[in-house]
């Protein structure tokens, strides 16, 4: 999304405290699932499901609120938005679109498998690719993959200063 239709927030900028409590939530709820399943071992399995989906589909709710109190509601997917920018030539260009057709068309097809990350971490060898050991414990999980590299230089990666083409992250694999 431009950020322009979807701005910033403080809480965008800065994740740690929303990532906390998502954490903690997830977890209070992953609980109450399990203890749901305990207490209803006399049920049969359809209405443990049924009732499993129920309470997931209202923590979810829940999880979807603080998201949104913290990032602001997302547009809705078919909402209309005009988008302004200049080109490389400084001529201004207009996209009308809606959120899903800006996704398919400038930012899709994305998939994660086909990047790495690049990081500085002086206590591990340069130029060997590291994952992070219980990172991928998620079902369909992709593996995360990182290059460490020797940092010679900082750049600030900004909207008015172009990203240096070293900080790439398209895999040659």
């Amino acid at each position: 999304m431009p950020k322009a239709v979807f701005p910033e927030t403080h809480h965008s900028s800065n994740t740690s405290r929303l990532d906390e409590l998502l954490t903690h939530k997830l977890r209070e709820y992953a609980l109450v699932l399990r203890r749901l399943r305990t207490a209803t071992r006399t049920s049969t399995h359809a209405e443990w499901l049924q009732s499993a989906r129920s309470v997931k589909a209202e923590q979810m709710s829940k999880i979807y609120d603080i998201v949104a109190t913290c990032l602001g509601a997302p547009p809705m997917p078919d909402a209309k938005f005009t988008f302004e920018y200049r080109d490389s030539a400084g001529k201004v260009r207009r996209i009308e679109s809606t959120p899903l057709e800006f996704a398919r068309k400038h930012a899709a097809p994305f998939n994660p498998a086909d990047h790495i990350s690049l990081i500085n971490d002086p206590r591990n060898k340069y130029g060997e690719l590291y994952t992070v050991k219980h990172l991928g414990n998620v079902c369909a999980f992709v593996l995360f993959r990182a290059v460490l590299i020797e940092q010679t230089a900082r750049v600030p990666c900004s909207t008015s200063t172009p990203r240096p083409t070293c900080c790439s992250t398209r895999s040659s694999s």
